[in-house]
């Protein structure tokens, strides 16, 4: 320390170092990234409700985990396309499958429901050859 030229105690610098604005964001983004990871299809739906964009937008969901949801059987034969107002709309090759997944429509809607979130009422199940 140096001598103060007004008196006779040490000298000490005035000013203090700031601390970096950075040092705040770091911690506070650790924060935030300490929760754990979720789902994307959760994050999508969350993000769908907060922009109001109601039942239309709930099927790209569907369609992001269709063979997650009803298994790589039924997702090889079958496709969640579209939704109208409240009905999912599947798209099938084959008559018997069209008839199979009629069979299966509350199980379907049941599962919609418990993974995502997505309050369907029913199918409508259109075949489409290729």
């Amino acid at each position: 320390m140096s001598e103060d030229p007004h008196g006779d105690r040490p000298f000490r610098w005035a000013h203090r170092v700031p601390r970096r604005a950075s040092d705040h964001v770091e911690r506070d983004q650790a924060e935030r990234f300490s929760d754990p990871p979720e789902p994307v299809a959760a994050s999508l739906d969350r993000l769908v409700r907060q922009l109001g964009w109601g039942p239309k937008a709930a099927a790209v969901g569907v369609i992001a985990d269709w063979e997650r949801i009803v298994g790589p059987s039924i997702a090889a034969n079958a496709r969640a396309v579209a939704s109208e107002g409240t009905t999912l709309v599947i798209a099938v090759e084959d008559p018997a499958w069209a008839t199979q997944l009629r069979w299966m429509e509350a199980e379907i809607l049941g599962r919609l429901a418990e993974e995502l979130g997505a309050r369907f009422e029913r199918l409508t199940i259109r075949v489409r050859p290729r």
